[in-house]
């Protein structure tokens, strides 16, 4: 962010040769404005601040932080932030706070709410210094341990002020009472107060700071005794000491920073910073005073240190020295020449740092974010890649000057490269960047004539005039050979204009000037004339309008104009409009880019809009094409071959490859949300300018890049059954669904009973966690992602059916670049025990067991009353025997008749495709026949159910069936309705029902079938036929309702014949009523619904699967309940 800011130095006065002469009406007012601007500047200069384009954030105790003060941070290898305060240690994910204290009485918690330092471990430990000791944070369990120092030799460290990993993971601790290291391929601790005589001078040393450089030495910072170098590379262990006989500035050091780049140590003390060269070490020379380079704070040098108490040091990725001091804020070293870059707070930048103090923790995470830590402030966020826009916005208080109003209206750049800023209620600033820090030179109403302070436009002609426009008091001029700016106004001098209400202001591609009236007149000016000429007059309904219309010249000698109403074509050669869409498009359009001859771009009321020439057609783009809105002020093409929007809501960069835009916001350093239509200039440079409410921003679009580094994600929280999982589960090692810590856990699972469970997770990219996007999947279960926000990065399945499945995150970072790999949690829920092949074997064995039982009883209760009758029914016994011996072979002789005129199952088989029947005779003979006949690849095919069962029916279902056979043989063309009235007749006749009072017969289903053309022809007497087709769906063909046989009936009906047409892989049933009407236990029967609702879902098995699935519902259905009827069913498959 650019400031417009003022600072006690010599003055600046403004050139009164470059100032424009004016009427002797205008000249007290210029004497007022002059003596003001020497008065102040006699105090003040005008200056441009750069070290403002810094925009800091702050995480305080507002955002869950126990408090303000920060005294340690890192980020673990997942990429959470672990935080240090006095008042506890916290975990951070970019939207909360994970708090971890010192319980008493809870040995598994921190061991001292006082953190002072950390460091993670090669297995991702953290271990977590304190004021009283070291505990370590063990990750897959989440539970803390303290670490002890009980070896030979060691001495309990307490007051610990630094943590360090060397390059072979050793951990060193570095406190009030000494020097340790934990060697970890040894699993041991070394302590420097042992007798060793070669690390004697580290003995009850206190530690400050511990660092490494690039060939392998360990440098430590006392805040009593100096700097000392501990040599473990070399053979012999070495130990160098460095105090202020050889070139420290105090002995007093509070941190340390290795640069291995330039092999460069950093040295913060107390009284200034200092750089080691270590290269030029020289460790038999004690005089090593050449070889440090001190840098100390000088009050007249802005560019020296702000202050001399060194807190804290971080050399970044890109090898620049970050310093922080006790009470003078953050100082970034540019090199020797340009010195340090200040960064303070400053009560009048709600973007600045937070707080001035105590800064000892400055870091860089994994995505280039720069984190410090400050004494009151919180821990202060700056990302350099967030801020993509320099925004140059006035301050109101004292201390500035420069652009005086904020409400930016238009632009424009001279040749000179002096940019012209055109405002709503101060006229027009020039910024000179030739003059160092920048220059802004006012011109106004008051101080310099302009026509008014509401401009609306600026351009300069082909002879090097400058132009200026305003809302309400039509154009000026200005004269750069004499310094004099002529004033025109409306029915003065310009007599040519209808209106002094100027919209727009431009020129053509040969630099003549064009103004465009609110009122919707297009104008030119005539050098000739020196006046305005009218070329299009403006639309009456424009009158009072105050919207902004726009203009927009092309290669080919015209000009689109942009109304509220629409946009028109205008050919400056023939001056005629050639093309006009007011009437197509019926919107507001703010402005016009044109791109070759391939298509114009129109921002408008209504979004985006493209049209292409070749076609007449236009395209709208709106907010499902990722614009944030469709109020679009402006739309200009940058260097980059993508469209660049402004609009009531940011920027928006549109991608003419995409078709999809990504917007921009304050956050990235934008002026607002809310621009101003017609505030937008493309320079001859590409540089684009965009104006609005609160300032303006300025910025080449080939500079904008995308972050391209991708989020880590991870799970961060689990409920299952809407509990939370306590830690307890990880250190008590009782039953638990995930195999760890949810940070580390890769599976999870379920028991069937308990399925339900919600998940979140976060992306651990911090540029700006808000921004983030999300998309989920469950496989096993989603088909398609879910793609949600940030205050969406949660799921919850309330239910899961069981089996085995991967649920998968993956995340972008707000730049919108997806992390596609993403994580996943493997899930397994159980299987129900009734699911399991073991319960179903043990099932099947127990209803065996009961069977048998439920026999072996019937068979002894049997016994028992067997011999309680033996002697009565002894002497009956063979009467019956033989009485039943002759009436059994009689039923078996009628059944062998009754089988023998039955078709065979094989017959059935060789004509069809697939068929099955279903025969279960109530009794040894059956009232219920099938019957089946092939003639030519004609099949007659039906089910008959005749009246009674067991032997009349029998006798029926021969007496039918013989009929049948005769009447088909006989004449092969009959249709089906024709053979059961004939049927009907033969029944009748041959049973003389005319003359008695029998009325035996039977209801039927018959079906002549085309076996080439799958064509059927149905007709039934009380009984259906039933239809599955090979999609599934299920249909019912009634039978007319008459029997046949019986009495004849006056205005008796004859038989009807339906004729379908199926398809290969059809199923049709032909049934007896026997199987609907078999009962259960409580009497209810299986029913025709049932009935059909079964031979819907079996349809597309197999055809012996199919007859199995019916026999087995049937079993199911009646249980011990006795046989009722005969049952008859046939399936054929076309």
């Amino acid at each position: 962010m650019h400031f417009f800011s003022l600072q006690k130095r010599n003055c600046k006065l403004l050139n009164t040769n470059n100032l424009f002469s004016f009427s002797t009406t205008t000249l007290h007012r210029f004497l007022f404005s002059l003596t003001f601007v020497v008065y102040f500047a006699a105090s003040y200069f005008v200056s441009f601040s750069y070290a403002q384009d810094i925009r800091f954030s702050a995480i305080t105790t507002a955002e869950g932080l126990s408090q303000n003060t920060i005294t340690a941070l890192i980020q673990d290898k997942q990429g959470f932030l672990w935080i240090g305060t006095p008042d506890g240690l916290h975990r951070y994910d970019g939207y909360s706070l994970v708090e971890s204290k010192n319980l008493p009485n809870d040995s598994t918690s921190l061991i001292n709410n006082s953190v002072t330092a950390l460091v993670e471990d090669k297995n991702g430990d953290i271990w977590v210094g304190t004021e009283k000791g070291i505990s370590k944070w063990i990750r897959n369990q989440n539970t803390f341990e303290q670490i002890k120092f009980n070896q030979i030799g060691a001495i309990p460290h307490t007051q610990i002020q630094s943590l360090f990993k060397d390059d072979k993971n050793n951990i060193w601790v570095g406190s009030k009472e000494g020097l340790s290291f934990y060697k970890d391929d040894k699993d041991e601790w070394i302590h420097f107060a042992s007798n060793n005589q070669k690390l004697v001078a580290l003995k009850n040393l206190s530690v400050a700071a511990i660092t490494q450089d690039g060939k392998g030495n360990i440098w430590i910072g006392s805040d009593s005794l100096g700097l000392y170098k501990i040599a473990l590379a070399q053979t012999n262990e070495q130990v160098t000491h460095f105090d202020i006989k050889n070139g420290l500035l105090d002995i007093h050091i509070t941190s340390l920073a290795s640069d291995t780049t330039t092999n460069t140590l950093w040295i913060g003390t107390i009284k200034g910073l200092q750089a080691l060269h270590l290269d030029e070490i020289n460790n038999q020379n004690e005089d090593n005073t050449k070889l440090f380079t001190s840098f100390i704070n000088h009050q007249n040098d802005i560019h020296s240190i702000s202050g001399n108490h060194i807190t804290g040091l971080l050399v970044d990725r890109s090898g620049q020295l970050w310093v922080g001091t006790a009470s003078q804020g953050i100082n970034k070293y540019l090199n020797t020449k340009a010195g340090f870059i200040r960064h303070q707070k400053d009560v009048y930048n709600p973007f600045s740092l937070s707080d001035n103090t105590g800064i000892k923790v400055l870091f860089q995470d994994r995505t280039g974010v720069f984190w410090f830590g400050t004494a009151q402030g919180g821990l202060n966020k700056y990302d350099p890649e967030k801020i993509k826009f320099r925004l140059y916005r006035s301050v109101n208080d004292l201390r500035q000057n420069g652009i005086q109003d904020n409400n930016i209206t238009c632009f424009f750049k001279d040749d000179e490269g002096k940019t012209w800023i055109g405002t709503k209620k101060a006229g027009i600033f020039r910024y000179n960047p030739k003059i160092a820090n920048g220059w802004f030179t006012q011109y106004s109403r008051y101080s310099h004539g302009m026509p008014s302070d509401d401009v609306t436009g600026i351009t300069q002609d082909l002879y090097g005039t400058t132009w200026c426009s305003t809302r309400d008091r039509g154009v000026g001029r200005f004269s750069y050979k004499n310094g004099n700016l002529t004033i025109i106004q409306y029915k003065k001098h310009w007599e040519g204009l209808p209106s002094s209400r100027i919209a727009k202001l431009f020129t053509d591609k040969k630099g003549e000037i064009w103004v465009l009236t609110f009122e919707g007149d297009l104008c030119k000016y005539s050098r000739a004339l020196n006046d305005f000429e009218v070329k299009v007059e403006g639309e009456p309904n424009l009158t009072d309008n105050e919207i902004m219309l726009s203009a927009k010249s092309t290669n080919k000698n015209t000009i689109w104009v942009g109304t509220p109403t629409g946009a028109y074509l205008y050919d400056v050669t023939t001056e005629k409009i050639i093309l006009d869409k007011r009437n197509d498009l019926k919107v507001w359009v703010s402005s016009i880019e044109e791109i070759g001859d391939s298509s114009v771009w129109f921002s408008s009321s209504k979004g985006l809009i493209r049209y292409l020439p070749q076609k007449d057609s236009l395209t709208y783009f709106s907010r499902k094409d990722g614009l944030t809105t469709d109020m679009i002020y402006s739309v200009v093409l940058g260097e980059d071959k993508n469209l660049w929007l402004s609009t009531n809501k940011g920027i928006s960069r549109f991608s003419l490859k995409t078709l999809k835009a990504k917007s921009y916001d304050e956050t990235n350093g934008l002026q607002g949300q809310d621009f101003l239509a017609g505030s937008y200039y493309k320079s001859n440079e590409g540089e684009l300018f965009f104006g609005g409410k609160d300032g303006y921003n300025a910025f080449f679009p080939t500079e904008i890049k995308d972050d391209p580094l991708t989020p880590q994600i991870v799970f961060t929280e689990i409920d299952i059954f809407s509990k939370s999982l306590p830690f307890i589960d990880f250190i008590t090692r009782v039953e638990n669904p995930l195999d760890s810590y949810i940070l580390t856990a890769d599976s999870l699972t379920l028991d069937y009973e308990k399925t339900g469970f919600s998940l979140e997770f976060a992306a651990l990219h911090f540029s700006d966690p808000k921004k983030n996007a999300y998309a989920y999947k469950m496989e096993g279960l989603d088909e398609e992602w879910t793609y949600v926000n940030a205050g969406r990065r949660f799921v919850n399945y309330p239910t899961l059916p069981y089996g085995n499945y991967v649920f998968r995150v993956k995340a972008a970072n707000s730049d919108e670049v997806w992390n596609e790999e993403g994580t996943a949690l493997y899930i397994n829920v159980s299987t129900p025990v009734w699911e399991r092949l073991w319960f179903r074997i043990l099932g099947i064995l127990m209803i065996v067991g009961i069977i048998s039982a439920f026999y072996m009883a019937r068979i002894r209760r049997s016994k028992n009353q067997q011999k309680l009758l033996e002697l009565q029914v002894e002497e009956r016994t063979k009467e019956l025997q033989e009485k039943n011996k002759n009436m059994t072979d009689s039923l078996r002789y009628a059944k062998t008749i009754q089988t023998a005129i039955l078709p065979p199952e094989t017959d059935l088989k060789e004509c069809l495709t697939e068929v099955f029947t279903v025969y279960e005779p109530l009794e040894i003979v059956s009232g219920d026949f099938y019957w089946f006949k092939n003639i030519d690849n004609i099949v007659y095919i039906a089910v008959a159910d005749c009246t009674g069962h067991g032997v009349p029916g029998a006798f029926m279902s021969m007496i039918g069936s013989s009929i049948l056979s005769d009447m088909v043989q006989q004449n092969k063309e009959l249709k089906p309705c024709e053979t059961l009235e004939l049927l009907n007749q033969k029944i009748r006749t041959s049973l003389s029902q005319q003359d008695n009072r029998n009325s035996d017969g039977m209801d039927i289903c018959f079906c002549k079938i085309n076996l080439k053309t799958n064509q059927v022809w149905f007709s039934g007497a009380k009984r259906p036929l039933y239809i599955t087709k090979k999609d599934g769906t299920f249909k019912e063909i009634k039978g007319d309702r008459k029997s046949i046989g019986g009495k004849k009936r006056a205005n008796e009906k004859e038989f009807t014949t339906t004729e379908i047409q199926l398809e290969s892989g059809d199923m049709i049933y032909l049934t007896s009523d026997g199987y609907a009407d078999q009962p259960n236990q409580i009497g209810k029967k299986i029913g025709s619904l049932q009935l059909q609702d079964l031979l819907k879902n079996i349809g597309s098995l197999p055809a012996q699967k199919q007859k199995q699935e019916i026999t087995d519902m049937l079993n199911v259905h009646k249980g011990d309940t006795k046989q009722r009827d005969d049952i008859a069913i046939m399936g054929i498959r076309m």
